[in-house]
Order: C-alpha cells, then structure tokens, then sequence
C-alpha cells in the first residue's frame, strides 16, 4: 500500500469519526435545551420540586429524540442549503393542516352535546378534516409564489425553528390543559410530539448559520448547563415527598412516572421498589400496599386473625308490617348535585327547588356517601340487602315479602348483572335506545312510566316495588333541550338539575292527587355525584372527593303524614339504603353505619380507597402512594389536605381503613 493510499484511508476514518463529538455535544445540548422549553411552560401550572422531577423524567427521551434530531441532521448533508428550503414549507403546511383539524374535532366534542362516535360529532370530524385539507391545500400553493420562495431562501432556518417550536409550546400547553384527566395514551402521546417539536427546533438553531458561530456555541453551553441542573434538580428531589407532589399535579408527569415504576416492577403485583412506587419486596408478588394475602407494605392492613369478621345483622321479619307501604318507589339519579337550598356552587344551591320541598316534608339526609363513585359499583352497594350471613339484591328480598318487583332504566348497563336482573318481575327498558344519544332528555318520560306503573299497580292492588334510573343529568349535558350544541357545560348541567327536579316535582305531584292515601313510599337518592372543576376535573369516576362521592337520600310518603311508618335515622351511605327500605317495609329496626368504606379504580393511573368517620375523611392513593385527610365539616370543599399536621387522626382513619380492608376481604371470600 503507497504512502499516500494509507494517508487517503487514515483521513476518511477521520472524517467519519470527527462529527461523533460534536454531534454528541449538540444532541446533549438539545435536549437540554427542550426540558428547558418545556420547564418554561409547565412552571405556569406547577411548583419547583415537580417541575424538577417532571424534566428528569422527561430527560431520557428528550435525549433519544435529540439524539434521533442530530443523526437525521447529519445525514442530511445539505440541510445548510436546497434541503431546508424544501423541507420547510412542507413542515409549515403539515403544521397548520394538523391544527385546524385538532382545533376543529376538539371544538366538535367540546361544543356538540353527542358523544364521540355520533352522527352530528362524526360530521364536525369530517368537516374539520375537509377544512384542514383546504387550509394545506391553500398553504401549499401559497408556498410556490415568488414571493413566497423568496422568503423561503432568506428565512427558512427561522421559519422552520419557529413553528417548531410553537407546536411544542402548543402541545404542551394542551397536555397541561385540556388532558388534566385524559387516559395516560393522551399525555405520552402529546408530550412525545411536543418534544419532537422543541428538539426540531433546537438541531435549527444550533447547528445552521440562523445564528453566529459564537451565539450558537453559547447556545449549546446553555442547553448542556440546562441538562446539569435538570439531573441535579431531580436527584436531589427523588424522594417521597417529592414523588408525591409530582403525583399530585395531575399533569403528563404523574403519567411518566407511573409507567416508568410499571416498567420497573419485576414481580407483577402492580408495584415498583423504585421511585417511590411503594413495593417493599419486589421478587414476592403478594407483597404490596394494602395486600390482603401477603405482607401489606403500608403496614395498614391487620393481619387476618386480628380482623373478626363483622356478624351478619338479624334478617329481617319475612312478613310485612302492618305500616308496611303497599308500593315502594326508588329513584335514582345519575351524576346529580343539588344544593337543596344551600352548601353547595352558588348555580346549584336553589336548583331543585321541588326536590328541596320534598325534603322538607319528608326526611332528608343531605350528606350520605356513595361506595363509588360510578353508577355500577354505586348501584350494586345501593341494591344489596344482607340477611341470613349472604347478600342479595333487595328486589329478591322484597319479593319474598310478597312485592312484585319492576324495575325501568335508561342505560343497558344498569342491569348487566344477571343476579340484579333476574331478581325484578318485570324490567321495562323501552328508554334506554332513546336515552342513547347525547342531546336525549328522557326525564319527563320516566316520570311517565313510573305514573304508568303505579297506576298499574293501585288498580290490581298488588304490592309492587319499583326502581326508575333518571339519566339526564349524565354527562354529556344537554343545556338546551333539542338543541345539538352547548356553550357552557356548568351551565348545561345546572339545566339538567333543573330539567330532573321538574320532572320528579310532577311526579310528586302526581302521587299526592292520585294516592291520597299513604300508599306510597318514595325514596331518591343519587348514585355519585359530578365534579365540576372543584380539584381540576370533571366528570365523575376519577377520584373520592365529596363532590363526586355525597349523594342526598329523601324519604317520603303520600298521604297527610309524609313521615309515617319512616326511621328517624336515615343512611349515612348507600350501603344503609336497601337496609332503610327493608325497615320501613318490616319494621325492622335501622341503624346507620358509623364508618364508611369508599373505593375507586380510575382511568387516570390512579387507584384510591377512602373512609368516612364522623367529620374526618381519610383518602389514600394506593396506587400512586400518598394519602390525604379532610375534616369535612370545617373544610367543605377539600381544598385543606391535614394528613401533615393531625397524625394522630390520621393514625386511626389507617386503623379503620385497614380493618374495613381486611373485612371487604373476607366479605369477598365467605361469599
């Protein structure tokens, strides 16, 4: 081999390895340079330590993606010239066409009352893409003008930077508001793009001639400083407290965080030894927070022998009492809040002023709790009547009482549970295909079947119990009725109160005319409640605050005494309803629970238990490791978390948190 052959070899190996360091130090400065953008609108929404944690997490895939930004840069060798000026207009008219299709399908679900997979939503779907089509369309030949060209030769480095990182901006600023509750698909995904966009728009600025070469090597000193402080910031808050103020935010890092404890977790038992994920033996798959069969990590849970389990309560008399109504009417409402002339949103206080003179007359209990907060595994505590050591639904035991038992609903999944389905007589659900759609209002005809059945049953004299599912008042939220569009969703809702209230005012009004003596028994309650951006959601399902979680009991009769033959003490939770009904029917003595168990398993990477004594209620995230305490009578609205400063209150909402653990327990198991 000649000298000068060698020479050739030993320059083009050169060559090839000379870009490794710099490309190195760009891809590190890049992402540096994206936590720091993404720190810089996220430090609107949430603290210092969060923050911290929420850019270390995010540190190893910015790095991938500026890693990816840097290698793609290399390889295209004349980004400096022709590339770019391709690229770029392209990159402009895929941005603005993927906005105004966002814009416009996040305006058809926000603005039309359907839900997403429905006619008018699917049209505002079609309607958006055909808009954001024009709109690259329009873009794309504006492009090719001259003048448009021109701009594009002298600016492009500019232009492409800057819609990049506007998208990032953008993005960012959709993750932390429109998806505070959204499935954790929604955070990956949009924050993924978002990071695309900044490290797009970081490889830009540092490594073309938009800047001086000094600028840009100051720029890239700034993105690897921002890097340093990012790891130091986060090694120095990783601990519980701080993990916990992370899980807290509600915002994409609580979603990075829980699959990154996922990714971690070697034992399958759902918990992570690291990063706080609450595990204390990750090779032993029945060690976790609040294990029943192993060891409880939380060191909550009693062991088996020191939980007795809870005696089944007398059965009831299997003859009816002489008082006993010959027809019972239960009436739940789905998602309902009401302020019943006060402690609740000013909107809500006086919005069901029929439902509010009712309880007058009648007896009212303004603060019962719901196990859960959705309809299944609230209606499930609501039906269960325990006699004789076992758990039935009450239709089943008001039936061996001699009731002929019927029952109307508004959703198809109200009865897929084939014990509770097959328990009633009758099931009318003519309803539920016309409550299906999102701008239904089914109210005023619910009110009719009922009427329609107790007419029935007056004029056979058979004893009838009968359960009616109003739906209204579940989201979406109709605010004008036949209307296909909503301005205000609080303010829908208010009207679907209002719209239910009158509803069930005629019903009333009925049954004080058409029963004139005290034949009927009419108990209303809710299944769960709705939160309406009181903890930064909205909906239901998602947490255990009282919002989602207080319902109202009323318990009425016709007749001239709307109180006759009714306990004094009415439930403390729905668990306490089928027990009340079952008392008023036999005379059975009732008495309330003093301690309630609540429980949820959100969509939202969150899994949460709760118990209610007295004033204080206990909620602990299990899932996500941090717990909260609430003295619910000084503090209403939940806004004072005291778990901090009341240890030994909270010491004993654990206490009875663990014992009603290990009793669901053995509930489960004896069934």
């Amino acid at each position: 081999m000649s000298q000068s052959t060698f020479a050739a070899g030993v320059g083009a190996k050169a060559a090839r390895v000379g870009w490794v360091l710099p490309s190195v130090r760009l891809t590190v400065a890049v992402c540096g340079l994206t936590l720091g953008a993404v720190a810089a609108v996220e430090v609107l929404f949430i603290g210092t330590t969060p923050l911290f944690l929420l850019t270390a997490l995010l540190a190893l895939p910015s790095l991938g993606i500026a890693a990816i930004a840097t290698f793609a840069k290399q390889r295209a060798r004349r980004l400096g010239g022709d590339l770019g000026m391709t690229c770029t207009p392209r990159v402009v008219v895929a941005v603005l066409g993927f906005t105004v299709f966002f814009v416009g399908s996040a305006l058809s679900n926000v603005l039309l009352v359907d839900m997403p997979t429905e006619p008018w939503t699917l049209v505002g779907y079609a309607i958006s893409l055909v808009l954001a089509i024009l709109t690259s369309l329009a873009a794309y030949r504006a492009s090719r003008t001259s003048s448009a060209r021109e701009l594009y030769a002298r600016r492009w480095r500019e232009i492409l930077a800057g819609v990049c990182f506007a998208a990032g901006v953008g993005l960012t600023l959709i993750d932390a508001c429109c998806f505070p509750h959204a499935f954790p698909s929604a955070h990956l995904a949009t924050m993924a793009l978002a990071l695309v966009g900044f490290a797009a728009s970081g490889v830009v600025v540092c490594s073309t001639e938009m800047l001086q070469p000094r600028t840009r090597g100051s720029l890239q000193f700034v993105g690897v400083l921002a890097l340093l402080v990012v790891v130091c910031g986060g090694t120095m808050t990783a601990r519980r407290s701080g993990f916990e103020s992370l899980l807290r935010t509600r915002s994409s890092g609580r979603t990075f965080l829980v699959t990154i404890r996922r990714a971690l977790d070697r034992d399958g038992d759902g918990y992570s030894a690291w990063l706080g994920g609450g595990d204390c033996d990750d090779n032993d798959p029945h060690a976790y927070p609040l294990s029943t069969v192993g060891r409880d990590c939380v060191a909550i849970v009693p062991p088996d022998t020191q939980s007795a389990f809870t005696p089944a309560p007398a059965a009831a008399p299997k003859n009816v009492a002489p008082t006993a109504p010959p027809i019972v009417v239960l009436v739940t409402i789905d998602a309902f809040r009401c302020g019943f002339g006060g402690g609740e949103r000013p909107e809500l206080t006086h919005a069901c002023p029929n439902l509010a003179d009712l309880s007058v007359g009648g007896l009212f209990q303004p603060r019962a709790y719901a196990r859960a907060p959705h309809t299944l595994g609230s209606l499930a505590s609501i039906l269960a009547y325990e006699e004789g050591g076992s758990v039935e639904p009450l239709p089943a035991a008001l039936r061996l009482r001699g009731y002929r038992t019927e029952a109307i609903t508004t959703h198809a999944a109200l009865l897929h549970d084939r014990r509770l389905r097959a328990s009633f007589d009758v099931t009318d659900e003519s309803l539920v295909p016309l409550a299906h759609p999102g701008s239904a209002t089914t109210s005023e005809l619910v009110t009719d079947h009922v009427l329609d059945r107790i007419r029935e049953a007056l004029r056979s004299g058979t004893r009838t119990f009968l359960w009616a599912h109003y739906y209204d008042t579940h989201s979406p939220y109709v605010q004008k009725q036949g209307s296909h569009f909503v301005w205000s969703h609080p303010k829908a809702y208010v009207e679907e109160v209002k719209r239910t209230d009158r509803a069930i005012g005629r019903l009333v009004s009925e049954l004080r005319h058409v029963v004139p003596r005290d034949e009927v028994a009419l108990f209303i309650t809710a299944d769960h409640g709705e939160e309406l951006g009181e903890h930064g959601g909205t909906d239901h399902g998602a947490t255990l605050y009282d919002e989602v979680v207080r319902v109202p009991f009323v318990a009425w009769r016709s007749g001239p005494d709307p109180r006759r033959g009714l306990p004094k003490e009415l439930p403390a939770g729905d668990i306490d309803m089928a027990p009340y009904v079952m008392s008023v029917v036999t005379d059975a003595p009732f008495s309330p629970s003093q301690t309630l168990f609540l429980e949820a398993k959100t969509p939202v990477n969150d899994a949460l238990v709760g118990v209610v004594h007295g004033n204080l209620k206990y909620i602990f995230h299990h899932e996500l490791g941090y717990e909260e305490l609430f003295d619910v009578d000084a503090d209403p609205h939940e806004k004072h978390d005291l778990s901090a400063e009341r240890a030994t209150d909270l010491n004993s909402m654990r206490q009875l948190l663990g014992h009603l653990v290990r009793r669901e327990q053995q509930s489960r198991t004896a069934l």
